[in-house]
C-alpha cells in the first residue's frame, strides 16, 4: 500500500505540502428535505423519512431485506493505482450502543459503450469490508462507519470512465422495523495524483 500520494511524491515545487488523502461525499438524497413520494428501487420498499425536529430526510432501513443501489463518479484526480476507501453515513433513533450494524458495500464498474451498461447488478464485495458498527448513545445521531477499501490496481475501467455501481445493504441489529435507521451518503476517500 503506497505510503504517500502520487501528488505527494510528485510536487512541482518543493516545501509546497499536500493532503495525503481527498475525500469526496455522495449524498443519498440531494434534497434532504423532500419527504413524499419518492421509494427506493433497491430490495425492500425503502423510503425517505424525516427526522422529527431536524427538518432533513434520507432513506430509511426498516427491514433485513432492504438495499439501495446508487452510481458515484470517481474524481478525475483519484488514483485508481492507490486504495480506495468508503463508508457509509448513517444515523438511528435508538440510544441503545447493544444496536449494531453492518453495512456491506457491493461494487462493479460500469462498462461505458459495451454491452452491459446500467443493467447488471454489483457483486464484487469491497477488498477489505466495513466492520460492524456499533449504534452511539445519542438519537439521531450523524455517524459514519470504518473504512470498507477497494484494493490498488483493481479497477480496470478507462479513465474518466470510473463510474461505480453501488449496493447498500445492511445486516441489521435492534428491532429494525420499529428503530428509525437512516442512511444518508457513502463517502469515497482517495489518493491524488498529478493532474
Amino acid at each position: 500500500m503506497p505510503s504517500q500520494s502520487r501528488l505527494e511524491q510528485e510536487l512541482p515545487m518543493p516545501g509546497v505540502v499536500v493532503p495525503k488523502y481527498r475525500y469526496k461525499t455522495y449524498w443519498l438524497t440531494y434534497d434532504m428535505g423532500m419527504v413524499t413520494g419518492p421509494v427506493s428501487a433497491g430490495g425492500g420498499s425503502m423510503a425517505l423519512v424525516e427526522l422529527t425536529t431536524g427538518g432533513l430526510a434520507s432513506l430509511e432501513f426498516d427491514a433485513a431485506t432492504d438495499d439501495h443501489n446508487m452510481l458515484i463518479g470517481l474524481p478525475n484526480d483519484c488514483d485508481v493505482n492507490a486504495p480506495i476507501d468508503l463508508r457509509v453515513v448513517w444515523s438511528s433513533d435508538q440510544t441503545t450502543v447493544a444496536d449494531s450494524y453492518t453495512w456491506t458495500v457491493l461494487r462493479r464498474e460500469v462498462d461505458m459503450n459495451s454491452t452491459t451498461g446500467f443493467n447488471t447488478a454489483p457483486t464484487a464485495a469491497l477488498d477489505t469490508t466495513i466492520a460492524a458498527d456499533t449504534n452511539l448513545v445519542t438519537a439521531n445521531a450523524a455517524q459514519y462507519t470504518a473504512w470498507g477499501t477497494i484494493a490498488a490496481e483493481t479497477l480496470t475501467g478507462t479513465e474518466p470512465d470510473y463510474l461505480l455501481h453501488l449496493l447498500i445493504d445492511p445486516t441489521l441489529g435492534g428491532t429494525i422495523s420499529a428503530d428509525v435507521v437512516l442512511v444518508w451518503a457513502v463517502q469515497v476517500r482517495y489518493m491524488p495524483k498529478l493532474v
